[in-house]
């Protein structure tokens, strides 16, 4: 299990629940407070290029919400939702300048399941109202919510697949470059893990997946499937235990741990370094991490 470590400012971000209907529409106000995290300087959040086609841009929206750059295609993950209750904040200090992250363009949102902080139908509604060539993939409760909640349903129904496979059963879609298979992977309600395959680089990213009571998991074979990044519940990172479960289900080469948003940062990263001392672990929405697909090398990414 390789993995690298990006340090840097920690912050909150709150998202709002409509988009400017503008020449190049982007999600609005990533309102960000930072400070020194991880003995580096605190920085402004800073907006990423994209990847080359040889590697992946990572980056760190809140919580389990991601978004992956790479080989000219952006995919959104559990990343479109309202912080209603202020959890996506790292290690605060004292206020900066507002700024943000360009979530636009996305051709692909995947949405693991309803919780409100994955998910929020007005957000994602907005979002493909926007964003007029971007398909989403939902689990079925999430898609079900949208139809039910988003006013202008109708006018985005055509970009909406609906998934909701039953334990060891899968669900395939390919969208123009991207390879796309949604497995069934419980947890207290029910949950969509994502493998994804685009630019040369499997990736996964497992939702809120809990590992023992998913008995079916290992029916998909996952550690066959060569897979690069995978995007896992911080606590599989945290013992013995954990890490025997992601070796023997996903087999993944690097994890990058998530899920621990509103929750005592310190505690939570000393942890994980203590069992990973090179874990990815983001300390501010917006920071961005990137992996040589060809080389399998990492390497964090500095701002310009």
């Amino acid at each position: 299990m390789r993995c690298a470590c990006l340090d840097g400012a920690a912050g909150k971000v709150r998202w709002m629940d409509r988009f400017a209907l503008a020449a190049r529409a982007t999600l609005l106000a990533a309102s960000l407070t930072l400070s020194a995290a991880c003995g580096a300087e605190s920085q402004a959040a800073r907006t990423p290029a994209p990847a080359g086609s040889d590697g992946l841009l990572v980056t760190y929206v809140c919580n389990d919400g991601f978004m992956l750059s790479i080989a000219g295609k952006k995919i959104l993950v559990d990343a479109l939702f309202d912080d209603e209750r202020d959890i996506c904040r790292t290690l605060p200090d004292a206020a900066a300048p507002d700024s943000g992250v360009d979530l636009g363009g996305a051709d692909l949102v995947l949405v693991s399941h309803s919780h409100w902080d994955h998910f929020d139908p007005l957000v994602v509604g907005d979002y493909l109202l926007a964003n007029t060539r971007t398909l989403l993939v939902a689990e079925r409760s999430a898609a079900e919510e949208l139809a039910a909640r988003f006013d202008a349903y109708e006018r985005v129904r055509d970009r909406v697949r609906v998934v909701d496979p039953a334990d060891g059963e899968a669900t395939r879609i390919t969208l123009d470059g991207i390879e796309l298979t949604a497995v069934s992977a419980p947890a207290d309600v029910p949950n969509a893990a994502f493998l994804i395959r685009v630019g040369g680089a499997t990736l996964f990213h497992t939702g809120d997946v809990n590992l023992e009571a998913a008995p079916r998991i290992g029916d998909y074979r996952l550690g066959q499937e060569g897979i690069d990044v995978a995007f896992v519940p911080y606590w599989y990172l945290l013992d013995d235990k954990g890490r025997s479960l992601l070796d023997g289900l996903i087999g993944a080469a690097d994890y990058v741990p998530m899920h621990y948003a509103g929750e005592n940062l310190n505690g939570v990263f000393a942890a994980v370094r203590r069992r990973y001392p090179g874990a990815v672990l983001f300390t501010a929405a917006a920071r961005t991490w990137t992996r040589s697909i060809d080389t399998a090398s990492v390497a964090p990414r500095t701002s310009p």
